[in-house]
C-alpha cells in the first residue's frame, strides 16, 4: 500500500523529476528478426527488452512469466527514443518489444500495424517454443502501444483483434488507412494520451476523434496540460525538428511530462494486464483528483466490495468453514460453480483449482439496473456471477483478488442481489455508489441497507445481520416442502448438501430445528 501512496503523491506534484520506481528485475535485451509467413515472409527486425536477473545482451530471462507490450515508433523515429518507457516497465515485470520496420520517409502504416499485431502472436508462441529464450516466460495478457504514427498504427493493429488485453497510445496520428475509422472496430480497453500543446498531431484532429469512435466498453482519454508531441518520447532530433516549425510549444518539461505519463500508465497496465485491482482504484483516483491533466472516461469496468453473513454457519464473529476445511467429512465440495441447475439456471463456467483458506461457500450475485429498488425485478438483471464467500463475510471472484470485478453497463442505478443455495436472497435497498471505480455495500450492519428490512434478514449475535437460513429448495419461501422433500431425504447424510443449513457438512436435526423450524413461513421480500 505504501508503494501506491508514493505513486499518488509523486503524480500530484508534476514539478518533481521523473519517478523512480522500485526495480525487481534487471534489463536484458535481444535483437531478433522474425518472419511473417502470411505476408510473403516479411522480415520484422525487433528490439526486445525483458526482465533478467543480470542485465545485458542475450542473458537468460528471469524466472516467471511476464506480460508482453509491443510498441510502435513515431514517424522517422528510432526505437531508442522510447528508452524511458522500457527502463521503467521492464523492471516491473513487462517484456517490451519494439519493431524497427517502417522507418523511412514513406512508411506503410498498415504494414506497421500488422507488424505490431504479428509480434503479439509471435511472442506468445515463443513462450511455447523450447528453443526460444522466452520459452515458459510469456504470460497470457498483452498490450499494444504506440507513439504518433505508431499510435495510429496501434489502432490498425487492434482493429478486430482480440489478442490483447489493452491498447495505449501517445499522441496518436491519423493514418492511411484511417485510425479514426478503425477505432469503430476496437473493443479492448483503451487509454489514449494526448498533449494539450501538441502542434504536430493536434488532439481535435487526431486523438479526440479516435477516442470518440472507439467501441471499447472501457476507454479513457488523458490530456496532459501543456504537454507536447515529442515529449512522449526521449529526445529525438527528427521529432524535435518537425515540432520546431509549429506552435504552441510544450509549456512543461520533458521530465514533467514523462512523470505524468508513468504515474498513470503503470497503474493502468498493472490492472489491465496483471489484474491488480488496487492499481485500478489508484488509477481512477488520479483521474478524479487530477494534477497536470484533464481526462474523460467511459467505462463499464468496476469493482464490487460486498459483505454478507449467512445465518447458518455464523459463529458470533464470522462464519465457519466446515465445508472447505474438513475433507474427511465433506466430500464433493464443487470446484465448479453449483448454480447451473434450477431454480438458478446460471450457465457460468466459474471454477477454482483449489479451496482457498477461509472459504465458506459459493454464492450467486445478480446486478440489477433500475431507477429504484422497488423496480429492480428480474427484468433489470444486467449481469450474474458465481463468486466465493469467505468467513469474514467478504465476497471475492475466483481470482481471489480483494474485490469482485464487474463489467456491466449501468444506465440507471446499480442494485445487487446475493443468493445462496439454502438461504433467502437479499437485495440492496439503496443503489450502490462508486468511488474511484469501487462500489461498496454492506448487508451485515444496517437494516436500511436491505430491501424489506427486518422481514428480509435475521438478527445475529453481536448486532450483525444475516441472510435467513432454511430455504432448502431456493424458491424464495421457507415452508413444509423444504423439510419434507429435501431435509428428510438427506437426514443423516454427510457431504455438500442442499439441506445442510449450517454448512457443517451434515444434514441433521440442528439444520431442521435451529434454522428451518425457526424461520418457517419467512419469504423473500424483493420483486422477482
Amino acid at each position: 500500500m505504501k508503494r501506491y501512496l508514493l505513486h499518488l503523491l509523486l503524480a500530484i506534484n508534476s514539478l518533481l523529476p521523473i519517478i523512480s520506481y522500485p526495480q525487481a528485475w534487471n534489463i536484458g535485451n535481444t535483437s531478433i528478426t522474425f518472419s511473417d509467413p502470411d505476408r510473403s515472409n516479411r522480415s520484422i527486425p525487433t528490439q526486445i527488452f525483458y526482465p533478467a536477473n543480470t542485465g545485458g545482451t542475450n542473458v537468460p530471462v528471469a524466472d516467471g512469466q511476464f506480460q508482453v507490450i509491443v510498441f510502435g515508433h513515431g514517424f522517422v523515429m528510432v526505437y531508442s527514443a522510447y528508452q524511458f518507457l522500457w527502463e521503467t516497465l521492464v523492471p516491473l515485470g513487462y517484456i517490451v518489444a519494439l519493431p524497427t520496420t517502417e522507418g523511412s520517409l514513406s512508411p506503410d502504416h498498415l504494414s506497421l500495424g500488422l507488424d505490431l499485431r504479428f509480434l503479439v502472436n509471435k511472442l506468445k508462441s515463443e513462450g511455447e517454443n523450447p528453443s526460444s529464450i522466452f520459452n515458459g516466460h510469456i504470460a497470457d495478457s498483452a498490450a499494444i502501444m504506440g507513439h504518433s504514427m505508431g499510435g495510429g498504427a496501434a489502432f490498425l493493429a487492434v482493429e478486430n483483434f482480440d489478442g490483447v488485453s489493452a491498447m495505449i497510445t501517445f499522441a496518436a496520428a491519423e493514418t492511411n488507412p484511417s485510425a479514426i475509422q478503425a477505432a469503430q472496430n476496437i473493443s479492448v480497453p483503451t487509454l489514449v494520451f494526448s498533449g494539450s500543446n501538441d502542434c504536430v498531431t493536434p488532439p481535435p484532429d487526431h486523438q479526440i476523434p479516435m477516442y470518440n469512435n472507439l467501441a471499447s466498453p472501457c476507454k479513457t482519454f488523458i490530456s496532459i496540460t501543456g504537454g507536447g508531441h515529442c515529449y512522449f518520447a526521449d529526445y529525438n532530433f527528427n521529432c524535435a525538428f518537425g515540432e520546431a516549425f509549429c506552435s504552441p510549444s510544450p509549456s512543461i518539461s520533458r521530465d514533467q511530462q514523462h512523470n505524468i505519463i508513468l504515474s498513470h500508465l503503470i497503474h493502468y497496465l498493472d490492472f489491465q494486464l496483471k489484474g491488480d485491482q488496487l492499481s485500478w482504484i489508484t488509477f481512477n483516483n488520479l483521474l478524479n483528483n487530477p494534477s497536470g491533466i484533464t481526462s474523460n472516461q467511459e467505462c463499464n469496468i468496476n469493482l464490487l466490495d460486498l459483505k454478507v453473513f449467512l445465518e447458518g454457519p455464523f459463529n458470533g464473529t464470522g462464519m465457519n468453514t466446515d465445508l472447505t476445511n474438513n475433507p474427511e467429512l465433506v466430500e464433493g465440495f464443487p470446484i465448479n460453480q453449483p448454480y447451473h441447475s434450477a431454480p438458478w439456471n446460471y450457465p457460468g463456467t466459474e471454477s477454482i483449482t483449489a479451496k482457498p483458506t477461509g472459504l465458506v461457500d459459493w454464492v450467486l450475485i445478480e446486478l440489477r439496473d433500475a431507477p429504484d429498488a422497488a423496480s429492480a425485478n428480474s427484468s433489470t438483471i444486467v449481469q450474474r456471477k458465481a463468486t466465493l464467500l469467505f468467513q469474514d463475510g467478504t465476497i471475492k471472484g475466483i481470482d481471489q483478488q480483494p474485490y469482485l470485478l464487474i463489467d456491466a453497463e449501468i444506465s440507471n442505478n446499480l442494485f445487487v442481489v446475493i443468493r445462496h443455495r439454502n438461504h433467502l436472497p437479499v437485495l440492496s435497498a439503496q443503489p450502490l455508489t462508486g468511488v474511484d471505480g469501487l462500489f461498496s455495500f454492506d448487508f451485515t450492519s444496517e437494516l436500511d441497507n436491505i430491501y424489506g428490512g427486518e422481514n428480509a434478514i435475521t438478527q445475529l449475535s453481536g448486532g450483525y445481520l444475516g441472510m435467513v437460513a432454511g430455504d432448502l429448495d431456493a424458491n424464495g419461501e421457507i415452508n413444509q416442502d423444504d423439510k419434507d422433500f429435501l431435509w428428510s431425504q438427506n437426514a443423516g447424510s454427510t457431504g455438500y448438501l442442499q439441506s445442510d443449513t449450517n454448512l457443517d457438512g451434515q444434514a441433521d436435526n440442528p439444520d431442521k430445528n435451529e434454522f428451518w423450524l425457526l424461520n418457517k413461513n419467512k419469504t423473500q421480500q424483493f420483486p422477482e
